[in-house]
Order: C-alpha cells, then sequence, then structure tokens
C-alpha cells in the first residue's frame, strides 16, 4: 500500500499502548492488516477489545501505511464536556486543512440535529471527493455524555461517502448500530481477532532474540492466551532473566502489578521512575517538555528501554502509555512532592494555553494552583458558552480558596463574568456591587484601580445587554467610571479586541414605545469613547451601525447609506471586523431595496476582501450568512451554504450569531414556499431565545407568520397576526419589515384593506401595499441583472482545461500545485480561473465549486 497523510494531534495521551513494538523491532501481523483492511471496505468498523490488547497499536500501525488521509481523535473522560471535545475534535482537523479547521471553529459544539446538519455541510464542501479518508475515534469508551454520544452517532450516521469511522473501544460502543449493521455497513473486530497467535508469538520473540523450546513457546500461548501486553511483559522479563521462562509468565497471571515492579520498574535508575511517575500525571505534554524532562542522555535512554510501554512516535508526534502501566505508575504519585507535581501541571497549562486547548489548560492550572491562569483563560473563551461549560467552570471558580482573590483582580471579576454569561444579570450586579464597596473603600494603589476598573466595566456591559428588558439608559456612565480607574490604574491592553458580537439585531431594545430606540443609540454613543479607550477599539463604530440599521428599518434608504459607509470607516479603523460585516450587510439590503445592481456586485466584493483576513476570527461563518441571505433573496438558493437552509437552532446558547442564522433559515423557508414548516419553526422559538425579545424580532417574527397563515388559507388569523405586527412597528415608524416582504406582502395588504375589521389604518396599509410592490420590482430587476451578468440562463460550458483546473481545486490543491500538476504557468492558472468564474458567475473558489458540482460538471 501507498502511505496515506496522517494527521494527529500533538499530545501526549494515555491509551491501550503500541504493545509488540520498540524503536527497531516491530513484527508484521499481516493477518491483521488484512482483517483491517477488509474491514475499511466498509462504512463502520468498531474494534472493541479489552485492555492490553494492542487495538491501538494494530489499527495505528496499518493506518500508517494505508493509503487514506487518517484524522485521529484521541479521546479523555474530559470529553464528556462539550466545549472540551469540540476543541479536541477541531484541532484534529487543524493539519489536514487549515480553512477547514477555522470554519468547523467558527461554529460551537452541534447540539441540535439541525446543527449537526450545518456542521456536516463544511467536511462536505472542503473534504477532497477523491481522497478516502479515515476517522478514528481512540478509547469511545470513556464517553458517556449524551451530547457527545448523539454527535458520535450522528457522524455515523452520516459519514461522507469516501470516509470510514474507526472506533476503538474496550467495551461495545454506546451508540446505535442497528440500523447501520442491518444495511451490512458496519465490521467488527474483537478480542478473538487480536489475540496472538502461536506463530505471531514465536516471530515476536525471534526479533528480540530470545529463542524459545516448542515446549516453553506452548506454555507462553497458553498462559497468555495471546494477550499482547502480556506477550511484551514476558519478553522484558526472559530478556532480563532468560532463566525465569515459566516463572515470569504465571506469576503475571498471579499479579501483574507485582511483576511490572519486579521485572520493570525496580531495575529502573531513581532518576527514570520518577520521571516516569511525573508523565502518568498528565494526559496532553508537548514533545518538547518531555525532552525537557529527561534532557539527561542515559535518562532518556533507559526511557527508551520501555518502548513497549511506553514511547514517542515521530509520525504520529504522540506519547502513549499502556493502560495497565499507566495504572501502575499512578499508585506512586504519593512519592512525588507537591511542588514536583505543581511544576509539571504549570508546563502542561502553558502548552494548552499556546496551542489553544483552554478548557485543559484551566485544569491542569488548577492543580497547580495557578488561579491567574484560570481567570484569563476564562477570559480568553468567547462571550456566549453552552449552558453546562458556564456551570462548570462557575464550579470550578467556586473552588478557589478565598485569600486567593485577594492577590488577583482578574480572578475578583471572573465570577461575575460566569454569571453574565449564564444570563444571570441580576446576581452578577449584585456581586460586582459587594466589589466596588469594598475597594472604593481602600486607598487607591494600581491594584485596586484596575480591578475597580474591570468591575465597573463588567457592570456596564451587565446594564448594555440587560437593556433589553429593563431599558436602563445609564449604562455610559458605569463606562466612564471604567476609564476613569482604567486610566488611573496606568493598566494597558495589547493588541485591538476586535471580538464584538452584533448579532442579527444591533439595536438591543424590547418594548415597541417610541424613544427607546434613540435612547439606546444614545447612550451606546456615549459608552463608546470610554469603551474603545479601556479595551482598544471595542464598540468603535456601533453607534453608526444602529443608526444605519434603524434607518433601513425606518425605509430611510439615504441615511442608511450614510451611517452603514460612517460604520464601516470606523470599523475598519478599530479594526471592529463584525460591525463591519453588518455594515457591509445593510450596504446589501439597500442595494437590493433600491435596485442598485452595481452596488450590490461592490458590497459582495468587499464581503469577499474579508475572507482573506486571517485575523478575523468569524470570517467564514459571517461571509456565508450575508451571502446566504443575498443568494436565497434573489432566488439563488442553490449557491447559498446548505448548513444555513436547516430549521432553527434549539440549543442552550445566547448566541447573537444564532438569530443570524435563523435569519437566513427564516428568508429561505420562505422563498421556498414551505410555510407549514416555518410557521412551526417560528412558534417553537417564540419563546426559546433571548432574541425573540428584541422588538425588531418581534415584528419579523409577527409579519413573517401573517405571510405563512394566508398562504395557508388562514385569512383571519394572518390579518390578526398582521395587526399585532402592525402594532409593534407604528410608533417607531419601522416599515421596512413590511416593505422588505415583497410581492407577499403586497398581496396580504391587498387582503387586508378589504377587510373592514382589520384594525390597521388604510392609509398604512395602502403605503406598504406601494413600497411593497416597488421592492419586488427593484428586486426583480436585480435578479434579472445578476441572472444577465452571470449568465445562467444557458447552462455555462467549460473547456478541458477548465475542468482540470477546477477538478484540482476541488481536491485541495493550491495553485502552484496544480501548475506542476498541469504543467501550466501560475498566471495561466489565474487566468483560467477568472475565465471559470465568468462562466459560472461565481465570486471565489467555493462558489465555483459548489455551482460546478450542482451542474454536474465535476463530481
Amino acid at each position: 500500500m501507498v502511505t496515506g497523510v496522517k494527521i494527529m494531534q500533538n499530545h501526549f495521551f494515555h491509551s491501550d499502548m503500541p504493545v509488540i513494538t520498540d524503536n527497531e523491532v516491530r513484527i508484521d501481523r499481516q493477518r491483521i492488516h488484512d482483517l483491517l483492511e477488509k474491514a475499511l471496505q466498509k462504512t463502520i468498523v468498531t474494534v472493541v477489545a479489552g485492555a492490553g490488547y494492542g487495538k491501538t497499536e494494530a489499527v495505528s500501525y496499518f493506518l500508517k501505511r494505508y493509503n487514506a488521509v487518517t484524522l485521529w481523535v484521541q479521546l479523555s473522560k474530559r470529553d464528556n464536556l462539550c466545549s472540551r471535545f469540540w476543541e479536541n475534535y477541531t484541532h484534529t482537523f487543524s493539519k489536514l486543512n487549515t480553512r477547514l479547521a477555522t470554519r468547523i471553529s467558527e461554529i460551537d459544539f452541534p447540539e441540535s440535529e439541525s446543527q449537526f446538519d450545518g456542521y456536516a455541510t463544511i467536511p462536505e464542501d472542503e473534504m477532497a471527493g477523491n481522497v478516502k479518508y479515515v476517522l478514528v475515534f481512540d478509547d469511545f469508551h470513556l464517553i458517556e455524555d449524551s451530547s457527545v454520544l448523539r454527535f458520535m452517532q450522528r457522524t455515523a450516521d452520516a459519514l461522507l461517502p469516501n470516509m470510514t469511522m474507526i472506533i476503538i473501544s474496550r467495551s461495545e460502543p454506546a451508540i446505535n448500530t442497528v440500523r447501520l449493521l442491518s444495511k451490512g455497513v458496519v465490521a467488527h473486530i474483537d478480542e478473538d481477532s487480536l489475540r496472538f497467535t502461536k506463530d505471531e508469538i514465536q516471530s515476536y520473540f525471534q526479533t528480540q532474540n530470545i529463542n524459545l523450546t516448542p515446549q516453553t513457546l506452548s506454555n507462553i500461548c497458553a498462559s497468555t492466551e495471546g494477550w499482547a501486553f502480556a506477550v511484551a511483559l514476558a519478553g522484558m522479563s526472559l530478556k532480563k532473566t532468560p532463566t525465569r521462562e515459566i516463572y515470569a509468565i504465571y506469576a503475571m497471571k498471579l499479579n501483574i502489578f507485582k511483576l511490572i515492579e519486579s521485572e520493570i520498574f525496580s531495575g529502573m535508575s531513581e532518576e527514570s521512575q520518577n520521571l516516569l511517575i511525573k508523565l502518568s500525571l498528565v494526559e496532553y505534554i508537548s514533545p518538547g517538555v518531555i525532552k525537557e524532562l529527561s534532557s539527561d542522555a542515559a535518562l532518556k535512554a533507559e526511557i527508551d528501554k520501555l518502548s513497549s510501554f511506553i514511547r514517542y512516535d515521530s509520525f504520529l508526534n504522540v506519547y502513549r502509555i499502556n493502560y495497565l502501566f499507566l495504572e501502575f505508575l499512578r499508585q506512586k504519585q504519593g512519592v512525588l512532592a507537591e511542588d514536583e507535581k505543581r511544576r509539571l501541571y504549570i508546563k502542561a497549562a502553558a502548552w494548552c494555553v499556546k496551542n489553544n486547548y483552554i478548557m485543559d489548560a484551566i485544569r491542569y492550572s488548577e492543580k497547580a494552583c495557578d488561579y491567574e491562569t484560570i481567570a484569563k483563560s476564562i477570559y480568553a473563551l468567547p462571550t456566549a458558552l453552552p449552558h453546562k461549560t458556564a456551570l462548570y467552570l462557575l464550579e470550578v471558580i467556586k473552588r478557589i480558596p478565598s485569600d486567593a482573590y485577594e492577590k488577583s483582580d482578574t480572578l475578583c471579576l471572573i465570577y461575575t463574568r460566569l454569571l453574565e454569561y449564564l444570563g444571570r444579570f441580576d446576581e452578577a450586579l449584585a456581586e460586582l456591587n459587594v466589589i466596588i464597596e469594598k475597594f472604593e473603600a481602600m486607598p487607591r494603589t494600581r491594584f485596586t484601580c484596575r480591578l475597580l476598573f474591570g468591575a465597573y466595566n463588567n457592570v456596564g456591559f451587565a446594564h448594555y445587554y440587560n437593556y433589553l428588558y429593563a431599558h436602563d439608559d445609564k449604562f455610559w456612565r458605569y463606562f466612564q467610571k471604567s476609564d476613569e480607574y482604567f486610566s488611573l490604574s496606568e493598566h494597558t491592553i495589547k493588541g485591538p479586541i476586535r471580538i464584538f458580537a452584533v448579532g442579527a439585531c444591533a439595536c438591543r431594545v424590547g418594548a415597541p414605545e417610541k424613544g427607546h430606540i434613540e435612547k439606546f443609540i444614545e447612550a451606546v454613543e456615549k459608552s463608546i469613547p470610554y469603551v474603545s479607550h479601556t479595551i482598544n477599539g471595542c464598540m468603535w463604530g456601533l453607534d453608526d451601525l444602529l443608526k444605519a440599521e434603524t434607518a433601513y428599518f425606518k425605509s430611510d434608504m439615504k441615511n442608511c447609506l450614510r451611517f452603514a459607509h460612517a460604520a464601516l470607516c470606523k470599523a475598519r479603523e478599530k479594526e471592529q471586523y463584525e460591525i463591519e460585516n453588518r455594515a457591509l450587510f445593510f450596504l446589501l439590503r439597500v442595494g437590493i431595496a433600491t435596485g442598485s445592481y452595481p452596488e450590490i456586485q461592490a458590497v459582495c466584493k468587499q464581503l469577499e476582501l474579508q475572507l482573506e483576513n486571517s485575523e478575523y476570527a468569524k470570517r467564514y461563518n459571517l461571509y456565508d450568512i450575508a451571502m446566504g441571505w443575498y443568494y436565497i433573496t434573489i432566488r439563488q438558493d442553490g449557491r447559498a451554504a446548505q448548513w444555513l437552509k436547516n430549521a432553527f437552532y434549539e440549543d442552550d446558547m445566547d448566541s447573537p450569531r444564532r438569530g443570524q442564522e435563523n435569519m437566513v433559515s427564516t428568508k429561505y423557508f420562505l422563498v421556498t414556499k414551505k410555510y407549514h414548516e416555518l410557521l412551526v419553526l417560528l412558534e417553537n422559538q417564540r419563546d426559546k431565545y433571548r432574541a425573540g425579545a428584541f422588538l425588531f424580532g418581534q415584528i419579523e417574527r409577527k409579519a413573517l407568520t401573517a405571510i405563512c397563515q394566508y398562504h395557508i388559507k388562514e385569512r383571519p388569523e394572518a390579518i390578526k397576526s398582521l395587526k399585532a405586527a402592525y402594532d409593534l412597528a407604528y410608533p417607531n415608524s419601522l416599515d421596512m419589515f413590511f416593505i422588505e416582504k415583497g410581492n407577499d406582502m403586497r398581496t396580504l395588504t391587498g387582503a387586508a384593506m378589504k377587510d373592514a375589521r382589520c384594525g390597521i389604518p388604510r392609509e398604512w396599509l395602502k403605503k406598504i401595499h406601494v413600497r411593497a410592490s416597488t421592492y419586488a420590482k427593484n428586486l426583480a430587476w436585480v435578479i434579472s441583472e445578476y441572472k444577465r451578468d452571470n449568465r445562467l440562463e444557458n447552462e455555462p460550458s467549460l473547456t478541458d482545461k477548465e475542468l482540470k483546473v477546477l477538478a484540482d481545486l476541488s481536491h485541495g490543491l493550491s495553485r502552484a500545485e496544480i501548475a506542476s500538476n498541469q504543467d501550466l504557468s501560475i498566471n495561466t492558472i489565474s487566468s483560467t480561473l477568472q475565465a471559470i468564474y465568468a462562466k459560472l458567475g461565481a465570486e471565489n473558489v467555493l462558489d465555483a465549486i459548489r455551482i460546478a458540482v450542482s451542474l454536474k460538471l465535476i463530481e
């Protein structure tokens, strides 16, 4: 077999260790290779056996020589926390395809079925169709969390045609494989298959230069029953003392730990023993730290002799310790001084922080009593966390000794930050008020000023987010106070703070009464100078974005353009990428509303340019959302990302991005006339999310409900829903929610004008009727211009050269690789790409591949 590309994590982990192996010697078990090669013709392969049967080694050794790309996910008990599992899973893809890993990391753990559908389209888009992939989940038996198991189940049910999943476990996997078994797509490898045969045992001892008599070989076979760990241990014992052939085996059967003690551990130097016990403390540690701990050449050589039980694999870039040997070492951890443990935990935490394993960094930092790193790690997490994760972190914080809070300004505030994550604003504010009262009574030092800066900042954001319910427009005063203490603290923040989630509704107003919107915008306007100063540009341009959003929904296109451009300039000045994206989105909507196709093209190019900015963490998701809304609106829904066409999300996160994704999903269901489905979704989501309390969200939901009810012949209910939407929108003249519905709203308002009991002023209905008709005409013009520009009336034809270039692109090749592959210059490849884009009406490579696949031009 040709050796494939192997993508393995840069971890130190414990597993069913490679047992029949060392740095120079390894036997080739052709029987196992044949078994695995046949199994990999199936979609799912389960390898189930107890500890020490060499499951991991057998699969790993085979896959290194198998013609496939391997994605190896090493599981641990900590992967029962969804956030930690998602970090682990996402990192697995990082060496395969940076763009793929980035896109996966941009989304949250897919809790619901619709979220999983959204996730599943990413590998489908990004992974080459003509390459064999093998996805391995090792130590599957450690997973008990129902959410993670559901993800595994859905992954098994929705594998790509060119992918096989291998599950390595000590017990039968806790997923339902009955349906898959009935389809004949599951292969099973058990303990009996993995046991060493007599010939394989003999071959192993021969590679170890141990000659056995036929009787001794038979005795070893009978005693070990082909158990790989026992075979390896017997080999080590016999190499050490050849005359103790049978004693070693029977002693092993009586007490495996005593045999490890006598035959392996006791013969090692004290330094080597100490190193091995240290390594048993951790699961994730860089090879650099391992080398640092064993820098002495003699010590390293002594450890290398244990290659059957612990070894560094330079190809996989991991260390592995056999499970039974690990359990033995863990019983010895009491000999280590607490300071030794702490130093090792600090090194492990530092590696985790550097490699973005935040949840593991928090765990090791807690063991090291490094509470400042815990606080900083939590602050580095997204501003919206799954409920379970936030609760877990809250428990971590509660375990921190009270005296630690006196030494850390960050630690004092992190508890309140987590309460805000959980939406428990009243509790957070109560805690913050206690902190403020306590430290304002103390002398002003850098420490107290730094703490008060953070406390007032947290209070400001708590009131900002809670404006949706309380409508307290004085939150800017807390930011002002925060700024005062920030200046006194002489504290500095490195680099721009680019993360500020805007969401589908930037305006956090929940009540329809006139004046609330203006008060909120004014309060934000007053807050921005302070927030931007203390948090390095954060929020810069948000006030103009709010004005642009409000002007748009008031159908004031002139002012929307003015403020959107102002927001765009400010956001770019301070690297506020999401504010920039949302400003471009409103420019896109204005372009459709006014029928300005050249302006739409210019905005699409600017959105595409954001994809080139690697500093913009959520660029792929937000690009898909903006362009997905555009494509669906102009009836090119085939070009919208598939993950946006699913039902609303049902997870437990109050994420601003969920509102944006749902906005596109509702547009898709409306345009494709799935009225019954849309009504169910709207009803299910009415009270599910806080986003439902947004005034803008309430109006949108009511207007969509009215349209759906009208189309399914529930006319009286439709008029009532339209009236409810009108009552919410009228005080602030938010007409665009209705106008933007085009022909659907034109028809509905026409019917309402004929209903004398509808309760909506005729003048308003007539105005919306006319403007919705105009919007529909402008939309039709944009659609015709798009089709003319992209020549989609007739199916495009590509030349052989263009098809070959496109096929190579779909397989993940770079332009330079395509040029080399086809013996062409890079300039020729670039010009060919431009021709492909023009023929297919594509904006970028991803668009071109999607369109070509949909037209069956490539597979």
